[in-house]
């Protein structure tokens, strides 16, 4: 049965998504099109390109988005990031399972503490004026964000780092 409406695109996921494959790009001195639309068995890049037009009907598969993710290395995590943030979670990498290797703990922690702090001045200077507009509160939403996540990833490495003893 066909759809009688033509769906919307994120065009925020598809902002995300070409500006992770633009570090990918950035990193690896490659054309990240071209790779993604070889990886997905695409005869050219403009097929891949299509993909990520926001009016294009064409719409990207599930199974591609795992094929992209799998292989833009650390750069999906602005992908699922935004992800998550779509919908109230946090996305973090995997803890390690070194065990008791302080200099990690300790390196985290003051990315914590320095992720808060900016938290908190950016706080400070967007109220001096007594008044939070829209974007005021969507930077302190990104950075309570990444705070959060900072802090996610703490709290697993600990548990992994305890499971390791």
């Amino acid at each position: 049965m066909a759809r009688s409406f033509q769906l919307q695109k994120s065009q925020d996921f598809i902002k995300t998504l070409k500006f992770s494959l633009l570090q990918f790009e950035n990193e690896f001195n490659i054309t990240a099109n071209q790779h993604i639309a070889n990886k997905l068995g695409f005869k050219t890049s403009a097929q891949f390109t299509n993909l990520l037009q926001p009016f294009n009907e064409k719409y990207m598969k599930v199974d591609e988005l795992f094929i992209i993710l799998d292989n833009i290395d650390g750069h999906s995590k602005h992908i699922l990031d935004y992800l998550c943030n779509r919908y109230n979670l946090v996305a973090s990498p995997k803890a390690t399972t070194v065990p008791n290797n302080i200099d990690n703990t300790k390196d985290l922690l003051l990315s914590i503490g320095g992720s808060n702090g900016s938290l908190f001045n950016d706080f400070l200077l967007s109220i001096q004026d007594k008044h939070l507009d829209l974007e005021e509160i969507e930077n302190l939403e990104k950075k309570a964000y990444q705070t959060r996540a900072l802090l996610n990833q703490f709290e697993h490495d600990l548990i992994e780092k305890k499971k390791a003893l």
